[in-house]
């Protein structure tokens, strides 16, 4: 089972993903055709490029900050992990 934490990051880190590989086509003036299964070329409204561009530059802004967070977390949960393995497999010592 996995703790809370745990699963609030992933569901971070797949909304980070997600909102990532949608600004990257849309900034460039694609769209992805969902019946032929390809990106061709659209023309945007002004709102429609306004609001692409303020969600690409809030992902590019936010993407070092989750990037080290999720760097720091692994650490953190790799070294208790590690903590609580030696700790289980070390003999014990009856006093």
């Amino acid at each position: 089972m996995e703790s809370i934490p745990r699963q609030a990051h992933q569901e971070v880190h797949s909304l980070f993903l997600s909102l990532t590989f949608y600004c990257l086509p849309f900034d460039l003036g694609k769209r992805y055709n969902v019946l032929q299964k390809r990106l061709d070329s659209w023309d945007y409204n002004l709102d429609q490029l306004l609001l692409g561009t303020m969600l690409f530059t809030l992902v590019s802004f936010l993407s070092p900050t989750i990037l080290v967070y999720y760097g720091l977390f692994a650490t953190v949960s790799t070294r208790h992990a590690a903590k609580c393995f030696l700790a289980e497999c070390s003999p014990q010592r009856h006093g």
